[in-house]
């Protein structure tokens, strides 16, 4: 995956999507990040809070043509269960969170078809809402669902 980050300065919300907008002040350090993986581009928007890291940073992403449900888990996976990349260090979180999203364009990608598999899940899709198995179990060295 090729990565490049732009920042877009300081409370400049203008070119934002609109669910970022209610999540982001005038005082946050915005970031555009681009992950390209072959033909496919994953569009990320981190927002660093001014209290960071005391408040964590907020990312929203796009991906074109993406399944909604998925994009949905995937945007769960960069700021809900944002505490399991800081559980044992906080340093390095923001270059955590670039690897957690290279790491979920791969299973999102490889999961719907659009690169090629590596097989690396038992369950491809869970639920009605065929969600992707996007956490990592290092144990049995497979992805699995929450």
């Amino acid at each position: 995956a090729v990565v490049s980050t732009q920042s877009t300065g300081e409370g400049d919300t203008e070119n934002l999507p609109e669910s970022m907008k209610k999540h982001v002040s005038d005082r946050d350090t915005l970031y555009e990040i681009m992950v390209k993986r072959a033909k496919s581009t994953c569009k990320a928007y981190l927002a660093l809070p001014l209290r960071y890291p005391d408040t964590p940073p907020f990312t929203t992403l796009h991906i074109s043509g993406s399944e909604p449900n998925n994009l949905r888990a995937m945007k769960e996976e960069l700021n809900v269960h944002l505490t399991e990349l800081v559980a044992e260090n906080e340093n390095y979180l923001l270059t955590k969170i670039v690897s957690r999203l290279c790491l979920l364009l791969d299973v999102y990608l490889e999961g719907m078809g659009v690169e090629p598999q590596i097989k690396f899940f038992l369950n491809k899709f869970k639920g009605p809402a065929n969600i992707l198995p996007f956490v990592y179990n290092a144990e049995r060295q497979l992805f699995v669902h929450r």
